[in-house]
C-alpha cells in the first residue's frame, strides 16, 4: 500500500516543528521534526518501506523502523 499527502491539508514548517491544517475538518496538527520529514517524503505516493529508505536507508532495526511508520501513517 502506499500513502500521500491528502489534497485537502496545507502544511507549513515553523522553525523545529510542522504545522499540518485539514481544512475540510479544520483541524491543526503538529509534527515534530521526524513525523514532519515523512510528510514531506509524501509529496508523491511511497510505501512505508520507501519512507523508511529516505528517512534513514538499510539501517538497523529496518524491519521495526517500517512497521513504526506503517503504525504513523494509519
Amino acid at each position: 500500500m502506499k500513502f500521500r499527502r491528502r489534497s485537502d491539508v496545507a502544511w507549513r514548517r515553523i522553525e523545529e516543528e510542522y504545522v499540518v491544517v485539514n481544512l475540510k475538518k479544520r483541524q491543526m496538527t503538529a509534527l515534530n521534526e521526524s513525523g514532519g520529514r515523512i510528510f514531506e517524503i509524501l509529496k508523491s505516493p511511497q510505501s512505508p518501506e520507501e519512507v523508511v529508505d529516505a528517512l534513514c536507508g538499510q539501517a538497523p532495526n529496518h524491519g521495526e523502523n517500517v512497521q513504526a511508520v506503517e503504525q504513523f501513517l494509519r
